[in-house]
């Protein structure tokens, strides 16, 4: 039989003009970067250590969350944010509906997306 685990947690969120962003009831000031999927040197492959090095220097920078750049992170790099505490907005795609190329993904966003 095959198995899975996942870890993941729920928490509370909250959002108004008001109050803000508000995390598990704390109030959460966002201060992020973002990140493309490579390692500079090391390629586009993922690393564990290569993940970890980058969230820890963000991290040490004052950077508490991150955006993908156009694509969805790898799971090493999720499980590293997660690890560390880094807030994730994972990005699916660079295009929606507006075309930035004769035959990118804007072209079934409609289609195949569940919005």
């Amino acid at each position: 039989m095959d198995e899975d685990k996942t870890v993941f947690g729920i928490r509370r969120l909250e959002l108004s003009a008001r109050t803000g962003l508000r995390v598990n009831g704390q109030e959460v000031k966002l201060r992020g970067a973002c990140i493309h999927l490579d390692n500079g040197i090391l390629g586009a492959a993922a690393y564990k250590d290569a993940d970890e090095r980058k969230i820890r220097l963000l991290k040490e920078a004052g950077v508490n969350c991150i955006r993908s750049s156009h694509q969805p992170i790898g799971k090493t790099m999720l499980e590293v944010c997660d690890r560390l505490g880094m807030y994730v907005m994972d990005e699916f795609s660079d295009v929606w509906t507006r075309q930035k190329n004769v035959h990118d993904y804007s072209m079934v966003f409609v289609e195949t997306s569940y919005l």
